[in-house]
């Protein structure tokens, strides 16, 4: 799976969020526009609460959506398997129906409590859910995938920080990078490497074993935004074929840089680049008190406070306009940061909220090279149009020097630093000072643990008989269980791409099976006994991955049965049961995604108890990236998972296997 979900129930961004009904607007169907079911919800599973909180839609349509123009070189090139891909399948009613009830009656602590969640599936099965079920398929005859507009519309239609919504990695450090000018020179040297094959539809399309799979976030990935409106939903516009700058933040200020000629050739070299960028390094430091005009800030707050902002920004003068639009257009943004020495646990939040003296260094609508003073780097990018999945295929290239062997032809007197000019008024000063202090408060609270376990990895499982993604994923399902004694309501993304305009689904790893051998592994006293049971956990979970990865998965249709709704969704027998709100209260949110040279894949814990575990499973080794509300649970499940990933070796391992 390429990503994770986040933000589902409350989670540490609530100090932004707000207490509000959200079925009454997940009713509206206008063209392809879908009013947002359920925004501030990451990953948007059907399974969301009633706590979320969203813009008035009124009689509004939506936001605007700029495409990356289809070009003839990426029709032929990079997008050639598009319109051969299949349309995602509507699962039939009863199917998903089936499914739900066999991820969640594991979650329910007794015989009643199970029979009265059956009767609700049947009620439902019985009066509302064949009537949504055929409005969906007729929903679906004019589209080339029946969720990519909910899903997305879920993103750009939030009403919460994008710290709830954007997922982040961090790369491993680069011994030759040990300054913020020569880390940042090399990464956006090689962007600019990759940005080239995009353009011209060199970029290869992707064909796995099984296929080729969806490519239409490719040319999203460079030079797109999210644009704050006060409407119900926010623009998404791509500028990929006429930008031709990247913008820099420092200390909060920000700066145009130029880098591409007008014919979209690159004009500036990593030595120009490390130049310039120590360049603007020096300049801000002579800043006198920066951050109070740190507009960036503001695109960490509620999209009401950045969306108010910004349109009383744009309001107040040319500049202003400017140099928003200069930063809407721009290739990408790099953030140097102020910060050296920082802990994996330390980048890690400083990529995901920021630190004291970084937090005003973002700019949350696109994504975000960010460089720390000794060359340590990261990403933070915008989720609306981009997975995890996408940007890991884009980031680990870039993090370990991508060269497409487009041309470099110097031009410095070209490459000229233009600081971007913002005047804000008094209400704008205490919305970015009030923006910054949350984020602090945020980065303070939250618990973050890194687990490099080093043991072993992805070889040995594959020695053992077992998917590396089934292993970890069972490790920490026992994991769980060990520490809390109960069956964990769970969230793992998977992969989606093979069919056209595919994202993510969810594999939700509940069932009768599941539930049985976690609460007795350990108990069992011998090795062949916790093999049998263990292997048989892997079974199910790499049953249930793969129903998702064929589209049958249970929160995908069961979201646009909300949608199309047309009462509210707590009218709904499904819905109304007890067992929705544990189906919807995730324990564990996981997500498979990174390789070498990203050492950690992270995001924002789903609530107050759940944890969110970002993981990669390399051939030796294995990453985790551990978040929750609370630094001792968190650092718990690291120490716990590790003792698990131990005994799961002891009971697995035969004489003579590494």
């Amino acid at each position: 799976g390429a990503e994770a979900c986040v933000g589902l129930g409350r989670g540490r961004g609530e100090a932004y969020q707000e207490r509000a009904s959200m079925s009454s607007v997940c009713r509206m169907v206008r063209h392809h526009l879908m009013a947002p079911a359920a925004p501030c919800l990451r990953h948007l599973p059907a399974t969301t609460t009633s706590w979320v909180s969203v813009r008035s839609l009124s009689d509004a349509v939506g936001g605007r959506v700029v495409d990356p123009p289809a070009t003839p070189g990426r029709l032929q090139g990079t997008l050639q398997h598009q319109q051969a891909l299949p349309k995602m399948p509507v699962p039939p009613l009863d199917e998903t129906l089936g499914r739900y009830l066999d991820r969640v009656l594991p979650l329910l602590d007794t015989d009643t409590d199970r029979d009265r969640t059956r009767a609700a599936v049947q009620r439902f099965q019985d009066s509302d859910g064949p009537r949504l079920h055929q409005r969906l398929l007729d929903y679906d005859t004019g589209k080339d995938n029946y969720i990519a507009d909910f899903y997305q519309e879920m993103f750009s239609g939030a009403t919460c920080s994008n710290y709830s919504l954007n997922p982040n990695f961090v790369l491993f450090p680069r011994a030759e990078c040990s300054t913020a000018p020569e880390s940042a020179a090399f990464l956006v040297a090689s962007c600019l490497q990759h940005l080239s094959t995009v353009r011209d539809g060199t970029h290869p399309a992707t064909v796995t074993k099984k296929g080729p799979i969806d490519m239409r976030q490719i040319p999203w990935i460079h030079s797109s935004a999210r644009i704050a409106r006060q409407g119900p939903i926010d623009d998404l516009v791509s500028y990929l074929d006429t930008s031709q700058h990247i913008v820099v933040l420092c200390r909060g200020l920000a700066f145009k840089l130029p880098v591409l000629d007008a014919e979209g050739n690159i004009m500036a070299s990593q030595a120009l680049l490390a130049k310039r960028f120590q360049d603007i390094l020096n300049t801000a430091a002579a800043a006198e008190d920066p951050s109070r005009s740190a507009v960036g800030a503001l695109t960490t707050s509620s999209r009401d406070v950045w969306s108010a902002a910004r349109a009383r920004l744009e309001a107040a003068s040319s500049t202003n306009m400017s140099s928003l639009t200069a930063i809407d257009e721009a290739i990408l943004v790099v953030a140097l940061d102020d910060a050296t020495g920082l802990s994996p646990e330390d980048m890690e939040l400083n990529v995901l909220y920021g630190l004291p003296g970084t937090v005003e260094n973002r700019w949350m609508d696109k994504w975000n090279i960010i460089v720390c003073a000794d060359g340590q780097a990261g990403m933070n990018w915008e989720h609306t149009i981009l997975d995890g999945h996408t940007m890991m295929e884009f980031f680990a290239p870039v993090g370990a020097g991508f060269d497409a062997g487009a041309s470099v032809e110097e031009k410095p007197d070209e490459v000229v630093v233009a600081p971007l000019e913002l005047s804000v008024d008094p209400q704008t000063e205490q919305d970015i000072a009030a923006a910054m202090a949350t984020s602090l408060e945020l980065s303070r609270n939250v618990g973050v643990a890194c687990l490099e376990f080093q043991d072993f990895g992805g070889n040995f499982a594959k020695s053992s008989k077992c998917s590396p993604d089934g292993f970890a994923q069972a490790s920490m399902i026992l994991t769980f269980f060990q520490l809390f004694g109960r069956t964990p309501s769970t969230y793992e993304s998977v992969l989606a791409k093979a069919f056209r305009h595919g994202r993510v689904t969810v594999a939700r790893n509940n069932s009768e099976a599941i539930a049985r051998e976690i609460s007795r592994w350990w108990n069992l006293e011998s090795n062949q006994e916790r093999e049998e049971s263990f292997r048989a956990i892997v079974a199910d979970v790499n049953r249930i991955c793969l129903e998702a990865a064929g589209a049958g998965d249970v929160d995908r249709p069961l979201l646009a049965y909300r949608c199309l709704a047309d009462k509210p969704a707590e009218e709904l027998d499904i819905f109304a049961d007890d067992a929705w709100a544990k189906f919807s209260s995730l324990d564990l949110c996981t997500s498979h995604c990174g390789r070498n040279p990203i050492r950690f894949f992270g995001y924002e814990p789903p609530n107050s108890h759940g944890f969110s575990i970002g993981y990669c499973v390399e051939p030796n080794y294995m990453q985790f990236s551990i978040n929750h509300a609370d630094q001792a649970q968190a650092d718990q499940f690291k120490t716990a998972l590790a003792e698990t990933l131990r005994a799961v070796q002891k009971a697995l391992q035969k004489e003579g296997q590494a």
